[in-house]
């Protein structure tokens, strides 16, 4: 039987010192060239997702739909339209396309390849990232003090800026309201911005919201989050509802891998049957619709969203009650419950509220909720601004 030598990394990094041992694999990406078999003189490229275009549409998250209406617009505007994953790490050759649509990797690499003498346009599926970043850290540093332990997956941050996009594209589109488009105006005003309401998901039925008594959903609040917990204020909901004896949360998203560990600072809420915690709901299901009619009101005080489609789609699908942020990006401050800050006690102050409010006005404002979600937060109004925005963009 041979012996194996093994050489400890030290000794052979001293003869090979610039090898670097460290491996990583990254993420399978797609470049889908012409999606709709178009034959026009002229080719966009949408720099954003390809999966919608490879295995179809998913009713998961509103992405799939954004991209999708984005490459379909510029489709009815006269171009062939090509599609690359946001992160796609290969190669692209430029002097075939008039416009760049989306953001990432290769639209940063856009800019070092002089062929390229289109109108490249942004699209932020959000706040401007450097400010998305800095509070969701401070977001962080505020967990840490309450004591929680500095874990960066407790919050989402991203290390791509691409300063060169943000900064030298000729227009930026926003998804969100004043607010969201403010994070990149105060960054840095020379640049065309617009900005875009998102849309609620939609599903095959509705819950009937004159059935829900208030008397006593109004005690059952909804944290409808994904990746990213602390950012999305579940730190502050849960030491709300620990304050809180007569309040009832139910999680649903939640990253129970990777960010469990907030739970387990409260496992007594989970004993006391006050706290219900699933990772995932599919929202066409009826364990989806039966949450609609237990809860009255959706507690999510995010540091920074683009006009939060899970929030759109729990007001519209069932009727509940947002008590927000003003960073989640929405202008709704008439039918929800709004906090200036994503602080304790500014959130704990619209809580209040919520709770003080009469049953029967709670019964109004759910069913205002819902009509609010239905007539001024649709996929066709998202659909015609758009294209609105990328004709005066690219007839000037």
């Amino acid at each position: 039987m041979f012996k194996i030598l093994q050489f400890p990394l030290s000794i052979l990094n001293w003869f090979i010192p610039k090898v670097s041992m460290h491996l990583s694999v990254e993420r399978k990406t797609y470049f889908k060239k012409n999606v709709f078999k178009t034959t026009f003189n002229k080719t966009a490229l949408v720099s954003y997702l390809s999966e919608p275009f490879i295995s179809g549409l998913k009713n998961k998250h509103t992405n799939h739909l954004e991209c999708t209406f984005a490459a379909k617009i510029l489709s009815e505007m006269g171009f062939n339209v090509d599609v690359i994953d946001f992160d796609y790490h290969k190669k692209v050759d430029f002097k075939a396309y008039v416009v760049i649509y989306g953001f990432g990797h290769q639209f940063e690499q856009s800019f070092y390849d002089s062929s390229f003498n289109g109108k490249r346009i942004v699209y932020s599926p959000g706040c401007n990232t450097v400010y998305s970043n800095l509070v969701s850290c401070l977001r962080l540093k505020e967990h840490v003090r309450n004591g929680g332990s500095l874990n960066p997956n407790l919050v989402r941050t991203t290390g791509e800026a691409w300063p060169l996009q943000k900064y030298l594209s000729d227009a930026v589109i926003c998804l969100g309201n004043e607010f969201v488009l403010n994070t990149y105006k105060q960054d840095y005003d020379q640049t065309s911005y617009y900005r875009l309401n998102c849309f609620p998901l939609e599903l095959n039925n509705e819950i009937e919201i004159i059935e829900k008594d208030f008397s006593k959903v109004k005690y059952n609040l909804l944290w409808f989050g994904s990746q990213g917990s602390v950012h999305k204020g579940l730190d502050l909901t849960l030491r709300l509802i620990d304050q809180h004896k007569n309040l009832k949360l139910y999680i649903r998203g939640l990253n129970l891998k990777n960010e469990y560990e907030l739970i387990n600072q409260f496992e007594h809420l989970i004993a006391q049957n006050r706290l219900d915690v699933k990772p995932f709901v599919d929202i066409n299901t009826e364990e989806f619709s039966e949450l609609m009619q237990t809860c009255g009101a959706l507690i999510f005080p995010s540091a920074s969203e683009g006009g939060a489609a899970a929030i759109l789609t729990v007001m519209k699908h069932g009727g509940l009650i947002p008590i927000i942020t003003k960073a989640c990006g929405l202008d709704i401050d008439d039918i929800s419950f709004m906090a200036d800050e994503t602080t304790y006690d500014a959130i704990n102050k619209q809580l209040e509220r919520y709770l003080n409010t009469t049953d029967i006005e709670l019964l109004e404002l759910s069913k205002r909720t819902r009509q609010e979600a239905t007539e001024h937060y649709s996929q066709e109004l998202y659909q015609n601004h758009l294209k609105k925005i990328l004709n005066n963009i690219l007839q000037s």
